[in-house]
């Protein structure tokens, strides 16, 4: 072989090299960007209700000493987007050793409703809502609906709908006492409204179906949120009614919230906010943990088809918050499938089960 064919030999030899090289850190590269999910590392809001010497007078009104210093929420903001709502809802909150009180101003040009029956579905009119689960795992939660005639729908739900819910619509919450008062005339659309406030009071004893003590949670956390259903709406023969597209179906309804939940589901308690009961009051905030943008996470996953339908045990996901590498694991115990990880910060490890329902443990270092 002359000098010349082997200088091409040679020279076509290393250029091979040189691209493999290339090629395999391309490789390298992409299966190491793609082995991980960017973590969200948005939070839940949260709010610290003060405790009340002296209980408010149940009257719909905010002008009573006992609101008067109280601390307002975060404006409402739409329940998946960023959309500014077209009305402006907040909500105060205090407690003492027999109840919690919230009062709940909605702003509003136009304030009806037609639904005067306990117990009916309240959210086909306007409406204020409140979730509560106290101690986070996601089952066994109360859900309170009130519309602009004070017409209550109380009811209690053993895990959320996605999970397969059994709901007790026949439970109330014995005790307690809400009130509306109206800045404007109700169900009179000859002229504009201002707004309508909700004040209630419910008795600390009246959840203990939700597994819980009845006794006031002093300087404890507890998972709620809020919500307010907003529709469209026609007058027909001087009445008020949700309003119908060409179609004769019913346009779809306004959903604002007090903490983001991504979807158009109020039961998705995950991301419900967090809510501090404390009589410290110069404890003006709650830090929330920021494991809990890594259980958002968990429970994005746990959700999606392609993991009910999982079956291998092991590393099914991992995700990367900050500088933090968290892997998510299929874990089969007993013949029940768990989705958990460890916090990298807390060193707590998060388990939800087949039915979505969530518990902590403190991990086992090695």
């Amino acid at each position: 072989m002359n000098n010349y064919m082997k200088s091409c030999k040679s020279t076509s030899l290393s250029a091979c090299m040189a691209f493999s090289t290339t090629l395999l850190i391309l490789i390298v590269s992409c299966q190491t960007t793609q082995s991980y999910e960017k973590i969200d590392p948005s939070l839940p809001n949260s709010y610290v209700a003060h405790f009340t010497k002296r209980a408010p007078q149940i009257d719909g009104k905010i002008d009573s000493l006992e609101w008067g210093s109280v601390k307002w929420s975060e404006a409402f903001g739409d329940i998946q987007s960023d959309i500014s709502p077209k009305y402006e809802t907040k909500l105060k909150m205090i407690w003492d050793y027999d109840h919690l009180y919230i009062l709940a101003n909605l702003y509003d040009e136009h304030i009806w409703g037609n639904l005067k029956r306990r117990d009916t579905v309240i959210f086909y009119n306007n409406d204020f809502e409140v979730f509560i689960d106290h101690n986070g795992d996601t089952h066994n939660y109360a859900e309170l609906e009130v519309n602009a005639l004070n017409t209550v729908w109380d009811l209690l739900l053993d895990k959320p709908y996605l999970n397969g819910a059994k709901v007790d619509n026949d439970w109330n919450i014995d005790g307690l006492v809400s009130n509306v008062h109206i800045e404007g005339t109700l169900n009179d659309f000859s002229d504009l409204d201002h707004l309508w406030t909700v004040e209630m009071a419910i008795p600390w004893k009246s959840l203990e179906r939700m597994e819980f003590d009845g006794l006031a949670p002093e300087e404890k956390v507890w998972r709620m949120n809020f919500s307010r259903v907003q529709w469209q709406f026609d007058t027909i023969n001087g009445h008020y009614s949700r309003k119908k597209d060409g179609l004769g179906n019913f346009l779809k309804e306004d959903n604002w919230v007090w903490s983001k939940q991504i979807d158009i589901n109020m039961h998705k308690p995950e991301y419900w906010g967090f809510v501090l009961f404390s009589k410290d009051s110069t404890k003006t905030t709650y830090e929330v943990p920021k494991d809990f943008s890594m259980v958002k996470w968990m429970y994005e996953n746990f959700r999606k088809k392609s993991f009910q339908e999982s079956l291998e045990q092991g590393v099914y996901k991992t995700g990367m918050l900050g500088d933090d590498l968290i892997e998510l694991n299929n874990v089969i115990i007993e013949g029940k499938r768990f989705l958990e990880f460890t916090s990298p910060i807390s060193n707590i490890k998060y388990s939800v089960a087949e039915d979505g329902k969530l518990s902590m443990s403190m991990s086992k270092k090695d």
